[in-house]
């Protein structure tokens, strides 16, 4: 009789586990996953769900003073920078997730946005994947 047993480590060799499972007086099947060469390949390692990106970007809504933007537009201006007609600033969030799905990231997303990254009164938020 065997017992089935998942042994997940970062770099093992074969003679390593066997030398781990000799120690048991039970009989192992052992899987050895080596997540260090998996994710070498780029294929995700077997139980483990890839990482999620999202992209949170805030910016001030239509009718909001940016002074920054303002600041910069003159600059741009006094520098012979010419023919600059807008400027507007926004904050980019990359946050990634590491064991959610994406619907699950997302949810995450939409509560950092609504509990901290941004005010409703005064910003316009857009939450999507983040691009690779």
């Amino acid at each position: 009789m065997y017992t089935v047993c998942m042994l997940d480590v970062q770099c093992c060799s074969w003679a390593q586990a066997e030398r781990a499972t000799s120690r048991s007086s039970a009989r192992f099947a052992v899987t050895v996953i080596c997540a260090h060469r998996y994710e070498a390949s780029g294929s995700s390692v077997p139980g483990k769900t890839p990482p999620v990106r999202i992209e949170v970007r805030v910016e001030l809504k239509p009718g909001v003073l940016d002074a920054e933007a303002e600041s910069i537009e003159k600059s741009l201006s006094l520098l012979g920078i010419r023919d600059v007609t807008r400027v507007a600033t926004a904050r980019i969030y990359d946050l990634e997730f590491r064991g959610v799905s994406s619907a699950e990231a997302r949810r995450r997303a939409d509560e950092a946005v609504a509990r901290l990254l941004a005010n409703p009164v005064i910003h316009r938020v857009s939450v999507r994947p983040a691009s690779r």
